[in-house]
């Protein structure tokens, strides 16, 4: 095999966040089984450095139990003043930091074009609660579950609130706020002796409050418009317009249902009107029927009509299909600077609880308008 650094094709990923947490448990059960039954460490033929990539892939789904440990082990201390580490705050503090900030200066320099900082923290966060029982299980019996594909092209019809998806991150929100609560009384009152040890778990509450509000965010459902995505393009195109004439432009974005186009110059259409699209596939000139669904200025929705096998077909050339289709897909994407990804985290924390309190007020307000 062979790597090539271009991207060649795209998918469709799942509509809500439901959607894609069943996808996920269905993957990370898959590998839990396929770790069992078919274990790359043990496995014969294989090299070294390929028994470690097959089983970083596998292992990495295993993340659910330490996420979950990661999210609750500060409120042993704040609850119970239970000490998880038998050290003092400032010798922890001594070999725990520069472990956490010295792996995020390296990733971001490696990785900084692709991901960015903490951003992994709650996409973790957001499955850990969902993947950790049908891993374990999944590990002592890999021949628990059955897989199914993951339904997509549906669309999300109105803005809302997942309250079903959201409920295990609420129930940890609420633990985690009350542990910082307690935590304020053991730095001022109670614990006023190990100071340190009481601000380490209060920040380590705190930081833990941020992802989760993050993950409260993603929870948050917003309507969908369009039943196809659209692919933003610079793609030549010619009008041929009811009157026999033509018109060049180019698209703008494009979509197996229609086009958004950047007119070339003044150009006369009625609302809703008629006319056929010119697309190329290379030195080939398709034409498609298609008609007006908005214009603002310079700019022109059309929608295609009804378009049979070998239009579709032909349409996909054109569009989808095209080498260069996804050369220019990620060239807004800013490098990461890991100060600028915990900002964006805390501002998306933020974002969350904000989203959470008007959801909330929402269903209050629905609650007593029924019960008048």
């Amino acid at each position: 095999t062979a790597y090539l650094n271009i991207t060649q094709a795209a998918g469709l990923a799942t509509e809500s966040l439901s959607g894609h947490v069943g996808q996920r448990i269905r993957w990370a059960r898959g590998m839990a089984q396929i770790f069992r039954t078919d274990n790359p460490l043990l496995g014969k033929g294989l090299s070294l450095m390929q028994r470690i990539c097959y089983s970083n892939a596998m292992l990495h789904f295993f993340y659910g139990i330490p996420r979950m440990v990661f999210l609750t082990a500060p409120l042993a201390y704040l609850f119970g003043e239970m000490h998880i580490i038998r050290a003092e705050a400032a010798l922890i503090a001594l070999y725990a930091l520069p472990h956490m900030v010295l792996p995020n200066i390296a990733n971001a320099h490696l990785q900084g074009p692709h991901r960015h900082t903490f951003w992994a923290e709650v996409y973790e966060t957001v499955l850990a609660w969902y993947i950790t029982l049908p891993t374990t299980v999944a590990f002592i019996n890999p021949r628990a579950g059955k897989f199914n594909v993951t339904a997509k092209g549906g669309l999300v019809e109105k803005t809302h609130f997942d309250w079903g998806i959201s409920r295990p991150y609420l129930g940890l929100v609420l633990l985690n706020a009350a542990g910082l609560l307690v935590g304020f009384g053991r730095l001022f009152w109670w614990n006023t002796f190990e100071t340190g040890t009481v601000l380490m778990n209060l920040m380590w509450t705190l930081f833990n409050l941020v992802v989760l509000g993050a993950a409260l965010g993603v929870a948050r459902e917003h309507r969908q418009v369009r039943l196809s995505h659209r692919v933003p393009a610079r793609l030549p195109v010619c009008l041929l317009l009811p009157g026999g004439h033509t018109h060049r432009c180019e698209t703008e974005d494009y979509s197996l249902n229609g086009l958004g186009l950047r007119l070339a110059g003044p150009l006369q259409l009625a609302p809703h009107a008629a006319l056929k699209v010119l697309l190329f596939a290379g030195s080939q000139e398709h034409a498609f029927p298609a008609r007006v669904t908005a214009r603002r200025g310079d700019r022109l929705g059309l929608s295609f009509g009804e378009l049979d096998l070998a239009q579709q077909q032909a349409l996909i050339e054109c569009t989808f299909g095209r080498a260069d289709a996804w050369t220019h897909w990620n060239d807004k994407y800013t490098s990461d600077r890991p100060l600028q990804g915990l900002t964006e985290i805390i501002q998306l924390g933020a974002a969350g609880y904000r989203s959470l309190g008007r959801a909330w007020l929402q269903s209050a307000r629905q609650g007593m308008a029924g019960w008048r």
